[in-house]
C-alpha cells in the first residue's frame, strides 16, 4: 500500500480513538457541571460511564504503542501511549473509590 494511504489510515484511526476518549471525557465534565459539582450525584451518574473511558483509553494506548514500536508513523516526542495508560490507571483508582450504589 502506498505510504500516503497508510498515513491517511493512521490519521483516521488515531483521530477516531482520540475522539472517543475526548468525547467521553467531556461528557463526564458536562455531568459534573450539570450536578453542580456535587460529588455524590456525580458518582451516581459517572459510575457507568467510567468503564467506557477506561476502554477508550486502553484501546488508544494499544494503538499508539504499536505505532511507537513500528517507528514509522510516530516519533518519541509524540509518545501518547503512556499518557493513555496513565489515564487508565488513574481512572481505575478513581472508580475503586466510588461508593457502591
Amino acid at each position: 500500500m502506498r505510504e500516503h494511504i497508510q498515513r491517511q489510515i493512521v490519521f483516521l484511526k488515531s483521530n477516531s480513538l482520540a475522539g472517543r476518549e475526548i468525547g467521553i471525557h467531556f461528557g463526564l465534565l458536562a455531568i459534573y457541571e450539570k450536578v453542580g459539582r456535587n460529588k455524590t450525584e456525580y458518582f451516581n451518574q459517572a459510575r457507568d460511564i467510567l468503564p467506557e473511558l477506561i476502554s477508550a483509553c486502553q484501546n488508544a494506548h494499544e494503538y499508539f504503542k504499536q505505532l511507537e514500536s513500528d517507528r514509522k508513523f510516530a516519533w518519541p516526542c509524540f509518545a501518547y501511549s503512556e499518557r493513555y495508560l496513565n489515564k487508565v490507571k488513574k481512572t481505575k483508582k478513581y472508580l475503586d473509590i466510588i461508593p457502591a450504589k
